[in-house]
């Protein structure tokens, strides 16, 4: 599952990632999130539901996405 961290919804990304990962029918699958967000412990990544969890997401991108590197993460993640 490919997702972007901002979504025009009042749903975030993260929010998306988290409901998904708690999902017994979806929690298995990778997740790979797009972000503007260059550094995974950035802020965009921390206190976003205002706790202290990690997006539960198994890699991110940064924006703008390289072909070749999404590509290789997705088979990494496969």
């Amino acid at each position: 599952i490919i997702l972007d961290v901002l979504w025009p919804d009042k749903k975030s990304g993260f929010q998306i990632c988290r409901e998904l990962k708690n999902d017994s029918r979806f929690n298995k699958i990778p997740i790979l999130m797009i972000t503007s967000v260059d550094d995974k412990y950035g802020l965009g990544f921390k206190n976003v539901a205002g706790d202290e969890t990690w997006l539960p997401s198994d890699d991110f991108l940064s924006k703008p996405v390289v072909p070749k590197a999404l590509l290789s993460k997705v088979a990494e993640l496969l």
